[in-house]
């Protein structure tokens, strides 16, 4: 018989996705792995139930709690769970980073993610996670950005999962993570809409569903056929980003990548406009893959972007080494206290 505990761990401290590089760090205000066996601090609304937390779930070696729905409710909330904390400082001018893994027994299915306040009118941030078929009974990791928001000024808020209004379903969950990050933006590829913002040049781009991609069950991928003699031959732009807060210091662009050649090199940047003629390119880091066929996460450091500037366009360059097909995934772009070169419109004339 299987044990019906669960457990939850409510702390603050700093991390950073690439603890080499000194990435101004996430503050974690939430984590549970279920290894204490107790979901106390989960509340659920009927008839949504945890059933317990188990070890023995296919494809999980450690704890991990288990829902259940019963399906057909008229609204997403009739069935939700949630954990509530007290909001934090900076609540309003930084993102949210939510982390966790989940498994279902049934798909294609949503899972809508909220950030909300724990009271009237109950607002927040949201997105919904799309399993799509084919990924049922398979644990999956989502790693997304939320926010920020000027709602969260009230004493407590939380994370809600809202799974009311669709089929009687199965869910496990295990890893959750709910951090305010520094982060200014993220992309991670899920689904058709996201990819619609990548422009190849000397090859063709796409959004491709598969097994053990490194963040949900979405990639993008860069089929690199007209890869020309230089590295500015190739060129792929990761997607269009809105400068939502004013920032003016040096830029991380993180992202995991998987090649079909190696040694690659690939130089990571910005510009601001999808259309190379007359796009301002400002000064870009090189890094060299040396393995092939295997997911690794690279890092370019990026000097500030112009004030005039109202989006950013992310890329990268790998041209002039043969045709190349190039996966990416979980793409960030972060703050950091690191010094980068100063563009040359910066430059002090004498």
């Amino acid at each position: 018989m299987r044990p019906m505990f669960v457990c939850v761990l409510l702390v603050v401290f700093v991390a950073a996705p690439y603890a080499q590089e000194p990435i101004l760090a996430d503050v974690v205000l939430y984590e549970t792995t279920f290894e204490d066996w107790d979901t106390s601090a989960w509340w659920t609304s009927s008839p949504l139930t945890i059933v317990g937390v188990f070890v023995d779930i296919p494809g999980n070696e450690t704890e991990a709690m288990e829902v259940v729905t019963t399906g057909g409710t008229t609204n997403i909330w009739d069935e939700q769970m949630g954990t509530n904390w007290a909001t934090p400082e900076n609540s309003t001018t930084l993102a949210w980073r939510i982390q966790f893994r989940v498994r279902v027994d049934h798909a294609p299915y949503n899972i809508p993610t909220y950030l909300q306040i724990n009271q009237d009118p109950w607002s927040g941030v949201s997105t919904t996670v799309t399993i799509p078929a084919g990924f049922e009974k398979k644990w999956l990791s989502y790693d997304f950005i939320l926010g920020p928001s000027n709602v969260f000024t009230t004493a407590d808020m939380g994370l809600r999962f809202q799974l009311g209004s669709q089929a009687p379903q199965t869910l496990q969950f295990d890893d959750i993570r709910v951090a305010l990050t520094q982060a200014l933006t993220s992309r991670s590829y899920e689904g058709t809409t996201d990819i619609r913002a990548v422009f190849p040049r000397g090859g063709t781009a796409e959004a491709v569903t598969m097994d053990g991609a490194p963040n949900g069950t979405t990639v993008a991928k860069f089929t690199v056929n007209q890869p020309g003699s230089t590295i500015e031959d190739a060129a792929v732009i990761l997607g269009r980003f809105t400068k939502v807060r004013t920032y003016d210091g040096a830029l991380r662009l993180n992202l995991t990548v998987r090649s079909s050649v190696a040694p690659l090199v690939i130089r990571g940047g910005y510009t601001n406009s999808s259309e190379w003629t007359g796009a301002t390119l400002p000064a870009v880091q090189e890094v060299t893959l040396t393995e092939k066929g295997v997911w690794t996460d690279i890092s370019f450091l990026l000097p500030p972007y112009p004030e005039t500037w109202s989006v950013i366009f992310p890329y990268l360059q790998l041209g002039g080494q043969g045709n190349v097909v190039l996966e990416f995934d979980n793409l960030y772009l972060y703050r950091t206290n690191e010094t980068t070169p100063v563009r040359v419109t910066d430059w002090s004339l004498f």
